[in-house]
């Protein structure tokens, strides 16, 4: 029974010094970012691809963006086009969130609020 545990124990030990080792030397990388905002505080462009700037809040620097043909847009959890989505944006303040991509800055997705 002790052997038994003794070469548990060692792999575990082993695991976990392998495991950390290979932790350390890869820094953690963000495959993609958000801003939190609300539909009316944001001018949306006219058609898609084209830039959008974001400015999530009076104190902070804008951000560019860039919204290409792949970017997708969502009300609720409804894919739609951009057209349609835009025109939703604008009716009123609906909470929006924009996910993009941090070394390109192109949005991978808009979700805004369906009610």
């Amino acid at each position: 029974m002790n052997i038994c545990l003794s070469i548990t124990a060692l792999i575990l030990v082993s695991a976990t010094q392998l495991f950390g080792n290979a932790q350390a030397a890869q820094p953690m990388k963000f495959l993609e970012r958000s801003y939190e905002l609300y539909t009316l505080e944001l001018s949306l462009p006219r058609a898609v691809p084209s830039r959008l700037t974001v400015r999530p809040c009076l104190e902070c620097t804008p951000d560019t963006l860039q919204l290409a043909n792949s970017s997708l847009f969502y009300i609720g959890r409804e894919a739609v086009p951009y057209a349609q989505f835009a025109t939703h944006a604008k009716t009123r303040s609906y909470s929006l969130t924009i996910h993009y991509t941090p070394e390109t800055k192109v949005v991978t997705r808009m979700v805004a609020a369906a009610n």
